[in-house]
């Protein structure tokens, strides 16, 4: 598996419109691999693919963490997309499989994860069923209530393979973002309606929660499967990548 960071320029036209628009941005990491055949979100399963809009801590720069199975070709971006002049490789690619390689059972690690929690209402029950009442598979919302989201991730550690020791969901964190309602279909959003190019349309969003904390791995395999396919639903629209590194 590879890891690569991209550190964005944020005047870019290709940028700002990424930054603004989740479906763009997924098409943009999309771009980097190789035929896709006419695919979208079948295409990001098929590569492993997982990403995250973040914010380099040291100098404030924006970037994009990007996992993969698959090499990504960054020079398939568009012109300019990336901050020239650092001093430093970008992007920037390592492997992960050696850092992989070493997780083992009670290891703790830190952890970073930005995630769409949701959960579902409205589902008819056996019993509603029996009495008559006709069947709803329900739908999806939001969890925004704190407790909840933390309650939520601690059921995806359970079936992940891990158990958080310290968790704290990091305030001010914007949803994401897109003006095409078709875009994230099937996914829970809200939305406001504005006005683009003369006519109106309706600006949708996904929650975000930004997940920072300690873990303990309680079973490995499963653990390696959680960070290969990620956690939650809007993968395609930068969530769900957990990264990981030595708790000091």
């Amino acid at each position: 598996m590879y890891l690569s960071k991209l550190t964005l320029d944020p005047r870019n036209k290709s940028v700002k419109r990424d930054l603004a628009d989740c479906h763009e941005a997924h098409r943009t990491m999309l771009s980097a691999f190789s035929d896709l055949n006419g695919k979208t979100v079948e295409a990001r399963k098929d590569f492993g693919l997982l990403y995250r809009i973040d914010a380099d801590r040291h100098t404030g720069s924006v970037i994009i963490l990007v996992q993969s199975l698959e090499k990504p070709e960054w020079s398939r971006l568009p012109d300019g997309y990336l901050l020239a002049g650092m001093g430093m490789d970008n992007p920037a690619i390592k492997t992960l499989d050696e850092q992989y390689g070493h997780i083992k059972e009670c290891m703790i690690l830190s952890f970073r994860l930005k995630a769409n929690p949701t959960k579902k209402i409205g589902t008819t029950t056996r019993k509603d069923v029996a009495s008559g009442k006709p069947k709803s598979n329900g739908r999806r919302i939001p969890i925004n209530d704190e407790t909840e989201q933390l309650e939520w991730l601690k059921r995806k550690a359970m079936n992940g393979g891990f158990e958080l020791i310290t968790v704290m969901a990091l305030p001010g964190v914007f949803d994401v973002m897109t003006v095409r309602e078709d875009a994230i279909k099937g996914h829970v959003s809200h939305g406001i309606k504005m006005a683009v190019d003369g006519g109106d349309c309706k600006l949708l969003s996904l929650s975000s929660v930004l997940f920072e904390g300690r873990l303990r791995v309680t079973d490995k395999e499963k653990f390696l499967t959680t960070l290969k396919s990620g956690i939650g639903s809007g993968k395609a629209y930068g969530f769900g990548l957990m990264s990981i590194a030595k708790s000091r």
